[in-house]
């Protein structure tokens, strides 16, 4: 091999090296912006659930009325939408199956209400769970979602991990509708 074929390998090889160097440095960039872009839809998810379960917990000192009732449900039913984008940034399940539980209890006290003309006490023990729960679910939010001691408390967590307390909560939302189901 002669002199000049050395170098041209040396120079292929260098050209190798330095492609792979920055496709590599190329791709870390691709993954971090797809990370703060996650974290972003995230954050605005858990924004938007913690605004509307505090805008129910608003109503909680009010009694319980067929338009209260309306706006519970219809906040209810942003917070699913919301819920499951959340989820599904943390692939997990966590905040979408309590929201479905909230509303089925929201439907099952407003067809109840459109049977009998008021509210029963069974209605009014199912909007006090939905309060109840709600209230309980603002704090498991931060607990669950959002990084121990960040800059104002606003970043958000992709990797959760303390989550027992939801699924005990889910799993209570679930024994309390199978529990009225029976009655």
């Amino acid at each position: 091999m002669t002199n000049s074929a050395k170098w041209i390998w040396v120079w292929m090889v260098a050209l190798v090296l330095a492609c792979t160097v920055f496709l590599i440095e190329h791709q870390k960039k691709i993954e971090q912006g797809t990370k703060m872009t996650l974290q972003s839809i995230l954050g605005t998810s858990l924004f938007q659930i913690w605004s509307h379960y505090t805008d129910i917990l608003e109503l909680k000192s009010m009694p319980l009325h067929e338009a209260r009732l309306a706006e519970v449900r219809l906040k209810l039913a942003a917070i699913e939408a919301y819920s499951k984008t959340a989820d599904e940034a943390v692939r997990s399940q966590l905040l979408n199956p309590i929201a479905g539980k909230f509303l089925a209890l929201s439907d099952s006290i407003r067809e109840s209400y459109a049977e009998n003309g008021e509210f029963s006490e069974e209605d009014i023990e199912k909007y006090a769970i939905i309060m109840k729960d709600s209230e309980a679910l603002i704090s498991l939010m931060y607990k669950v979602y959002y990084v121990t001691d960040s800059v104002e408390g606003g970043e958000v967590n992709l990797d959760i991990s303390d989550y027992d307390e939801l699924v005990a909560l889910n799993n209570r939302l679930k024994h309390d509708l199978d529990g009225f189901a029976k009655k």
